[in-house]
């Protein structure tokens, strides 16, 4: 794992995602296959479920910063750029954004 700060944030990226306990993420645990992610670094995507803790709503745009066998990191930023939230979301938490 390596952690650096960045404009104030600390910021952590590791090889694996584990649990608040330090143990390997339940689906990196569980020895299944993990299905080939549906989006890619850097996509963006719309959180199908809102975040209240953090005042973002359903359908608010975040982008794939990380992909996981478990799941992403995303980060959802405001009209200025400023971070609103940056953690983690599950597959099944995301949607692709509709065609324009």
């Amino acid at each position: 794992m390596t952690a650096w700060r960045s404009a104030g944030v600390t910021m952590v990226w590791c090889d694996q995602l584990v649990d608040s306990s330090g143990a390997p993420f339940a689906g990196a645990r569980s020895g299944k296959k993990t299905q080939v992610a549906r989006f890619s670094q850097f996509d963006v995507v719309r959180l199908k479920f809102g975040l209240p803790e953090y005042a973002i709503p359903a359908g608010s745009d975040a982008a794939v910063l990380e992909v996981f066998p478990a799941g992403y990191e995303i980060e959802v930023t405001d009209r200025e750029g400023r971070t609103l939230y940056l953690g983690s979301a599950a597959d099944d938490e995301l949607e692709p954004l509709p065609a324009r």
